[in-house]
């Protein structure tokens, strides 16, 4: 009276525990990942910043270490019609 015959069907128990050990594995990694993230971030926020501080130092160094240079214009200009 027994079935010898299985349809390569896996029963309902067998899908539960292939559920319940994904869950676990992914329980288990999540906060890797999210340590990873966080790092990847740190990373690119300090290269950002090293770019920056190499851009505004480049800039001081072709402005003869002005970092900001104030040019007057001894000129008056008429905004509206281009008038000197």
């Amino acid at each position: 009276m027994l079935r010898t015959s299985r349809r390569g069907a896996f029963t309902l128990v067998e899908m539960l525990v292939v559920i319940g050990i994904i869950m676990l594995v992914a329980t288990l990694a999540l906060p890797s990942i999210i340590s990873a993230r966080r790092s990847s971030q740190v990373a690119v926020g300090a290269a950002q910043v090293k770019s920056l501080n190499d851009m505004l130092m480049n800039r001081a160094m072709e402005r003869k270490g002005r970092m900001l240079s104030i040019e007057r214009n001894t000129q008056q200009t008429d905004v509206m019609s281009g008038v000197q």
